[in-house]
């Protein structure tokens, strides 16, 4: 049997300090066939140019169109049966892509698998500081995505600056696709330049996503009374106590 093929697609702006580590990471999967298609949303740092050095890097140019529409842009250039979603900043654990295909090829009627994260931050000497035990929420760089998901509930809403990964993932829960844990990690850095930092419920999208999941009930698109393999809390996951840098 043939292997699934994946495309890792990387949303950019000025990531210069980080993108070379989720490449990085991206290679040490040693997993084929696989390509990086690296969005670069009108970075002036030079981040698109070195992606464009490393051969595993597929690169698009987007003129600010923010991360929502640059993953877009990233799945509509891609033809992979899987797709991973991996932040500039962030970091994959060395077995989460391997892992991930044999659940979900375990459990074809999942729509994705989902690892766990594990917050970090970068110590001076280069070394990384996990300040969190591995948990299990929603990061759509913890999950290996089935092209099929998108077709069922469509690509993430552009309208959202900021959390289009929970109205994602809210729309997952609402069609009823299944997801499979697996154990493997993917790193989430805490850094003074992260979108959501500092920022708190209402400030992060949270009341726009839900929102949408009002305004979807009301068209009738959702209907919150059919019942569902698994509750929202457990779809959605629990987060470590503080998201903060410690």
């Amino acid at each position: 049997m043939a292997a699934s093929s994946i495309a890792v697609i990387t949303p950019v702006l000025n990531g210069m300090p980080f993108l070379r580590d989720a490449i990085e990471s991206v290679i040490a999967q040693q997993y084929a066939p696989l390509e990086m298609i690296v969005v670069d949303d009108g970075s002036t740092d030079g981040s698109e140019a070195m992606a464009r050095g490393v051969g595993i890097c597929r690169v698009l140019r987007t003129p600010g169109i923010g991360p929502a529409a640059a993953r877009n842009a990233g799945i509509r250039a891609s033809t992979s049966d899987l797709l991973v979603f991996l932040d500039a900043d962030d970091v994959l654990g060395p077995s989460l892509i391997r892992s991930s295909v044999e659940a979900l090829r375990h459990m074809p009627d999942a729509g994705f698998a989902q690892a766990c994260i594990q917050n970090f931050t970068t110590r001076p000497d280069g070394t990384m500081n996990l300040f969190t035990s591995a948990y299990r929420f929603i990061n759509l760089g913890s999950g290996v995505w089935r092209r099929s998901v998108f077709d069922a509930v469509g690509l993430f809403d552009e309208s959202l600056r900021l959390c289009e990964d929970l109205d994602f993932v809210m729309r997952c829960w609402e069609r009823d696709i299944p997801k499979v844990p697996v154990d493997s990690l993917m790193f989430y850095r805490r850094h003074a330049g992260n979108m959501t930092r500092g920022l708190k419920g209402a400030d992060c999208g949270t009341l726009q996503a839900y929102r949408k999941r009002i305004e979807r009930i009301r068209s009738g698109d959702y209907d919150p009374n059919r019942p569902r393999r698994t509750t929202w809390p457990d779809y959605l996951g629990l987060p470590p106590q503080s998201m903060d840098l410690e």
